[in-house]
């Protein structure tokens, strides 16, 4: 099961330079944005430009000097979608974890 954290309907994402716990593939995402001040949870960031669509794995991470509608991410990371920020659609959705017991590759 997944929810909605954000989207580009509701919230506007930023670039900033990576330090911290921001960095690699992690975003910040305001501390009243449904999960915990402190704790990160998997998620699956959904960018729609043009007719490409980038799916990337993130860890959000609540942040709480985080204005309610923005998600940080870090410069290198927004670089290697390399796609418009500003008029791409968006979605970051939190995933939950599901144990596997057997995968078989073909």
């Amino acid at each position: 099961m997944s929810a909605r954290i954000a989207d580009s309907a509701t919230h506007r994402l930023i670039t900033v330079p990576p330090a911290g716990s921001l960095r690699g593939r992690t975003v910040s995402i305001p501390a009243d944005a449904g999960m915990r001040a402190g704790h990160d949870a998997p998620c699956l960031m959904t960018i729609r430009s043009g007719p490409d669509v980038i799916r990337t794995a993130v860890h959000a991470m609540p942040l709480p000097g985080l204005s309610g509608k923005f998600i940080a991410v870090a410069e290198d990371l927004a670089a290697e979608w390399d796609c418009d920020l500003e008029r791409a659609r968006w979605t970051l959705d939190r995933a939950d974890p599901v144990g596997v017991r057997a995968l078989s590759l073909e």
